[in-house]
């Protein structure tokens, strides 16, 4: 069994879920994966991802479970936004500081499941121009934390909506809890033309998703490629819209595997732009015979 180091529980902020576990396997391969837990932002934890985390750091991969405040009072989803990109940093920082990557500009890959996966693809855009700003002050010789200097890698999204709008059929408790998060427009839309997109994406879905239609996955994939994103879709025969979080599960093995394989490819030499990364599985909705 590999031998894992990390702090559990570390705070940065003051709200008790604005706190975050830290594993980190010794040696570490790879970039540090953030995990960000489902629920639509009315329910679910950090720890809900621990098992999963545990099974990467296992792999080798350092890996934080990143706990955020969820819709409450107030806030809308630039609140949310606002801790993810404050708890990535404090999650780096602290990885930093336990010999993760000494020397290096840190590389950090966003992994969200559910609703978590729509709130990384939101703080992706913030994460990426914020590293490239703190980039070009430090090759301009002005003092930075190397923390702040990050490269975001790759998003990769596990059962999660495409977008902050509305789509056909969607539940009723999703639409509200998409509008509260969208505010007063205070939440730019993920993966527009406007929008700094992360150089690769993973996205895992069920096709037995009630909540989000696995359609909606492939839309988004055929999307990312037109704006030369290395997208991979992969589809989980029988999965619903939560499965990773039980990572001995079938579809939870199978996600993990995906992901896994997914990571092994960032570090080798991309495709070329728009060139349309695999698609894996291929269930009855795709319409195509085997």
């Amino acid at each position: 069994m590999m031998s894992i180091t990390g702090s559990l529980a570390a705070s940065y902020g003051p709200d008790p879920r604005q706190a975050f576990d830290l594993l980190l396997p010794v040696p570490a391969q790879g970039p540090l994966l953030i995990l960000l837990h489902g629920g639509w932002w009315r329910r679910g934890h950090r720890q809900d991802l621990l098992s999963t985390a545990a099974e990467l750091a296992q792999a080798g991969h350092a890996v934080a479970c990143l706990g955020y405040r969820l819709l409450q009072g107030s806030r809308t989803g630039a609140d949310l936004v606002a801790d993810v990109v404050s708890g990535v940093i404090a999650c780096v920082e602290e990885a930093l500081v336990s010999g993760f990557g000494a020397g290096e500009v840190p590389e950090v890959v966003l992994v969200g499941s559910g609703a978590g996966g729509l709130l990384a693809a939101c703080a992706a855009p913030v994460l990426i121009t914020r590293g490239q700003e703190s980039g070009r002050r430090a090759a301009a010789k002005v003092a930075t934390s190397a923390a702040t200097r990050l490269r975001l890698r790759g998003l990769a999204m596990i059962g999660t909506a495409p977008g902050l709008e509305p789509w056909q059929d969607c539940p009723r408790e999703v639409v509200e809890v998409l509008n509260r998060f969208r505010g007063e427009s205070a939440v730019a839309m993920p993966f527009t033309a406007e929008q700094a997109l992360p150089p690769a994406v993973l996205l895992v879905h069920g096709d037995n998703d009630d909540e989000v239609p696995a359609q909606l996955a492939q839309g988004l994939h055929a999307r990312l490629v037109q704006r030369d994103v290395a997208s991979t879709l992969a589809i989980i025969a029988g999965a619903g819209h939560r499965f990773v979080e039980d990572p001995h599960s079938q579809a939870g093995r199978s996600a993990l595997n995906r992901l896994g394989d997914w990571l092994r490819r960032l570090g080798q030499p991309s495709q070329g732009p728009g060139e349309e990364q695999p698609v894996i599985g291929e269930p009855a909705w795709l319409n195509r015979e085997r």
